[in-house]
C-alpha cells in the first residue's frame, strides 16, 4: 500500500511540474491561452484522479464515494475537451505560433 501513495505523490509531483510549465507557456503574448489552458485542465483532471486514488488507499472509503468524485474527474475531462475545440475554433495563425 505504500508503494501505491509513494508512486501516486510522484506522479503529483510530475503533474504539477507540467501545470507549473503550463501556465508559464500561457503568459506567453504568442500562445492562445485557451488551448493552452485545455491542456491545464487535462493536467489538472489527473492530478484530481490520483488524490481520489490516494485517498482511496489512505481512507477505505465505500467505492460509491470514488465513483462520484469521479463524476468531478469525468466533468473536467470534458471541460478541458469543450475549452480546446473552443480554442483551436478561434486559433490564429498570425498572431498565435505557440498553442
Amino acid at each position: 500500500m505504500s508503494g501505491r501513495i509513494f508512486g501516486g505523490f510522484v506522479t503529483i509531483v510530475a503533474l504539477a511540474f507540467g501545470i507549473v510549465k503550463t501556465v508559464r507557456i500561457m503568459r506567453r503574448p504568442t500562445t492562445d491561452s485557451l488551448c493552452v489552458g485545455s491542456l491545464l485542465l487535462f493536467l489538472s483532471a489527473w492530478i484530481y484522479s490520483c488524490l481520489i486514488s490516494i485517498a482511496q488507499n489512505v481512507f477505505r472509503w465505500p467505492p460509491w464515494v470514488s465513483a462520484i468524485l469521479a463524476i468531478g474527474c469525468i466533468l473536467i475531462m470534458l471541460a478541458a475537451i469543450v475549452v480546446g475545440i473552443v480554442g483551436l475554433a478561434r486559433y490564429d495563425r498570425t498572431r498565435f505560433v505557440q498553442g
